[in-house]
C-alpha cells in the first residue's frame, strides 16, 4: 500500500472530494511553500503572498464539487492562484515592492536575502559580487512587463514546461515561448556584464 507521500496529487484531490480531509492537508503541505514563493516573486510583499496562498487553498476547497481531472493538479492550483493574483493585484496595476537585501524572504527561514546568499566557502569579494548580481536580477525581473514577468516567474519557481504555463495562462504555447524569449532578452540587456562575471 502506497504512503500518502507517494500518492499522486490527482488521487489526493479525488479523495478530498470524497471527504478525506487528510488528503487535502497533504496537498497543502506540497504546495504551500511553492505557492508562497511564486506569489512573493510577483508581489515582493510577504503578507500579500501569504494572503494569496490562503485564498488559493480556500478556492480549491470551494470548487471541490466541480473539480474535474483535465490537467495536472499543479496546473490546476497555479491557474487558480494566477487568476486570484490578477483579480486582487494585477488589475489594480500594483507593481512589486522594491526589496532590500536585509528584508526577510518568504522561504520559511526568516533570513534576509543577503544572509541566504552568503556562503562560507566563498571569499568576501565573491559573496559581494554574487549578492549584488542577485539583487540586480530581482530588480530586473520586477521591471519586466507583467505578461513576461508572470511567465518567467512560473518557469523560475516551478520549472514548468511551456505547455503547462500555456494551460495556466490560457494562451498558445507559441505566445509563452515568445514572452519567455523576450523576458530573457530584456534581463540580459538589463544586467549586461553582471551575467558574465
Amino acid at each position: 500500500m502506497a504512503s500518502l507521500s507517494e500518492i499522486s496529487e490527482v488521487e489526493l484531490m479525488r479523495r478530498f472530494v470524497e471527504g478525506d480531509e487528510g488528503s487535502f492537508e497533504m496537498l497543502v503541505e506540497r504546495y504551500e511553500a511553492p505557492l508562497l514563493n511564486f506569489f512573493f516573486r510577483l508581489t515582493r510583499d510577504r503578507q500579500a503572498a501569504e494572503d494569496l496562498v490562503q485564498e488559493t487553498f480556500l478556492r480549491v476547497v470551494r470548487s471541490k464539487a466541480t473539480y474535474q481531472v483535465k490537467a495536472s493538479f499543479r496546473t490546476y492550483i497555479y491557474r487558480i492562484g494566477r487568476n486570484l493574483w490578477i483579480d486582487r493585484y494585477r488589475s489594480a496595476k500594483c507593481r512589486p515592492k522594491t526589496m532590500s537585501m536585509n528584508t526577510p524572504v518568504a522561504d520559511g527561514t526568516e533570513r534576509a536575502m543577503s544572509e541566504r546568499l552568503e556562503g562560507s566557502e566563498l571569499p568576501p569579494e565573491a559573496n559581494l559580487e554574487f549578492t549584488e548580481t542577485r539583487a540586480l536580477l530581482l530588480a530586473a525581473i520586477d521591471e519586466l512587463p507583467e505578461t513576461q514577468r508572470e511567465v518567467f516567474v512560473l518557469w523560475l519557481e516551478t520549472g514548468m514546461k511551456y505547455a503547462e504555463i500555456s494551460e495556466i495562462i490560457d494562451v498558445p504555447v507559441g505566445t509563452i515561448k515568445s514572452r519567455m524569449h523576450t523576458a530573457v532578452h530584456r534581463l540580459k540587456e538589463r544586467l549586461g556584464g553582471h551575467l558574465e562575471r
